[in-house]
């Protein structure tokens, strides 16, 4: 569990637990698992995610290109330009 440290002299450190109301305004001393589940790297992703990304990203993009082609009818009244 994380705790608040507050440091009171140079020798010491005096660790505290605030109340859930309470912010802490100095360090924040993390446990070992703590530390490992916040430092882990966003782009380390499951299968699952990265199709489930994948698929976002080219729903966007043929999304945005359906308004393109849409945009280009609309003011070319459907004529092709090279």
């Amino acid at each position: 569990m994380s705790q608040c440290a507050v440091i009171t002299n140079v020798s010491g450190v005096d660790v505290l637990a605030p109340s859930a109301a309470d912010p802490c305004t100095s360090l924040v001393v993390l446990t070992p698992a703590e530390y490992s589940a916040l430092a882990q790297n966003p782009f380390a992703l499951s299968p699952e995610d990265g199709a489930t990304v994948a698929a976002a990203v080219l729903g966007v993009w043929a999304i945005a290109w359906s308004f393109r082609a849409l945009y280009d009818v609309v003011t070319d009244g459907g004529e092709v330009s090279e």
